[in-house]
């Protein structure tokens, strides 16, 4: 049973948790069942304590090997690997709960308008690195737990909680300032259009504020 307890504690939290779970474990059957449970009895018990707690390393570190694999496989499958923000995929999944939240939320919807011109006239190459240079940026000017997502090949999102419609306001003001700041290619600006959308208390339907926020940003980018 105490086996099946380990590769759980290893699965979950990793190697350090396992083998604390683990020795916890033998440390608390030998205190119940004393040298009864080991086969060699008194005269064979470090032998075969020693045996179990090998057993027991192997198991642990085979199950954080494939832990490590399953994170590594996982994080894979929902990062950009050009820009290193979240994928489509991951943004839907992860941003759910936040749309959810009962506190103030802001969406930013930006597309970046030069994008195509200097992958025409300059190449793909400098097109990834305006990409990547304007990524950079984003995720200096956010907190680790905001959402920053590629959405699509120029267009990005931004979503995150907020103290209340007046600090959204500013922050809003303060990202698209800096989302039109970012310097690209030959010491020119990347320009973008920016939709930002502020959500009030309750429950939400992550791909309607998508929806609204991606308008607001065609808007912009019809008035120039």
């Amino acid at each position: 049973a105490y086996l099946l307890v380990i590769c759980i504690a290893t699965w979950c939290l990793g190697w350090t948790a396992g083998q604390a779970v683990g020795i916890g474990c033998m440390f608390a059957t030998f205190v119940i069942n004393g040298v009864e449970l080991y086969a060699g009895g008194s005269g064979g018990f470090v032998l075969d304590l020693a045996l179990r707690f090998v057993a027991i390393s192997i198991i642990i570190a085979v199950i954080a090997a494939l832990r490590r694999a399953y994170v590594h496989e996982w994080w894979l499958a929902r990062t950009d690997p050009l820009t290193g923000a979240f994928n489509r995929q991951a943004f839907f999944e992860l941003s759910a709960g936040l749309a959810h939240h009962g506190k103030w939320r802001l969406m930013i919807y930006a597309d970046l308008d030069g994008l195509k011109k200097v992958n025409d006239i300059q190449g793909h190459a400098a097109g990834d690195s305006a990409l990547k240079a304007y990524s950079a940026v984003i995720k200096r000017s956010i907190r680790m737990r905001d959402m920053f997502a590629r959405l699509g090949g120029d267009e990005f999102v931004v979503f995150m909680s907020v103290k209340d419609e007046v600090a959204a306001r500013s922050v809003a003001a303060r990202l698209h300032k800096t989302m039109n700041s970012v310097e690209g290619v030959d010491q020119e600006f990347l320009r973008c259009s920016v939709g930002g959308l502020i959500v009030p208390p309750g429950e939400k339907q992550i791909d309607d504020l998508v929806r609204h926020a991606d308008n607001l940003m065609y808007q912009a980018k019809v008035k120039g």
